[in-house]
């Protein structure tokens, strides 16, 4: 039997959690033979890098054989990555009496302060909207209905801060 080197980025804050939540992915992917063929990790840098910092550094312990990472039965390395993708969820928009104009402006609303330098909000944000009372104008039409409040979940990428871990080792093939 042989072996192979793997790598695997999965977003979150906590690595335990992202390691469990990389396992269930690459389960899920029908792909078992990468991350999901590990039981444990080991943290092997402190401080979190670019992804391609992260791949470059993982590459070069592969490639060097470094002991940590070395056993296709040992632990997966973990690195942690800042200014990938990370997601804000349950952010509440700020009450607003006279209502947003659109779901940008609450969203905006929503976010205003915690952005990271560089970070920017990217396709996908969801949420609960609360609206102003439906108000009819007469021959059956009525004026479009406010954000007044609500949450929102909202999908952020280049943040200047941990967004998730890198994972990579030796797997059995």
């Amino acid at each position: 039997m042989g072996s192979e080197p793997f790598s695997f980025y999965f977003a979150g804050e906590n690595v335990r959690k992202a390691f469990e939540g990389a396992v269930e992915e690459d389960l899920h992917d029908g792909d078992a033979d990468t991350v999901a063929g590990k039981d444990t990790f080991v943290v092997v840098v402190d401080e979190p890098m670019t992804l391609a910092d992260a791949e470059a550094l993982a590459h070069r312990m592969i490639d060097a054989g470094d002991p940590r990472i070395a056993d296709a039965d040992g632990p997966a390395g973990a690195i942690p990555v800042r200014g990938g993708r990370r997601t804000w969820f349950d952010m509440p928009v700020p009450p607003l009496p006279t209502g947003y104009v659109d779901q940008d402006a609450a969203v905006a609303a929503a976010m205003e302060g915690k952005l990271t330098a560089g970070e920017k909000i990217v396709y996908g944000v969801t949420g609960v909207f609360d609206r102003e009372p439906r108000r009819y104008l007469g021959s059956g039409s009525s004026a479009s209905r406010r954000i007044v409040g609500g949450t929102v979940d909202v999908p952020t990428e280049n943040a200047d801060a941990l967004t998730g871990y890198l994972f990579f080792g030796w797997i059995h093939t």
